[in-house]
């Protein structure tokens, strides 16, 4: 699974990340799992998606403006 398949499946599951209190990539890494799109404890070798990748993805999402970010909270939010 690409960066870029993973940025889509995230803005696909917007609602049902935040749910009012935000998310984390760690919430994202879990839905994916959920999902059959990854699997717990891969690694680049086996090109899979890691959570970095899931990292890289969400922050590239942010910087686009298609997520708000709270430094104090550190959660990710609908736009």
């Amino acid at each position: 699974m690409s960066k870029e398949a993973i940025k889509e499946a995230i803005l696909q599951k917007l609602d049902k990340l935040d749910r009012g209190d935000g998310f984390t990539i760690y919430d994202v890494v879990e839905e994916l799992i959920r999902d059959g799109m990854m699997i717990p404890d891969t690694h680049y070798y086996d090109n899979r998606p890691t959570s970095a990748t899931v990292g890289e993805a969400i922050w590239e999402l942010y910087e686009l403006g298609l997520v708000r970010f709270d430094p104090i909270k550190r959660r990710f939010y609908k736009p």
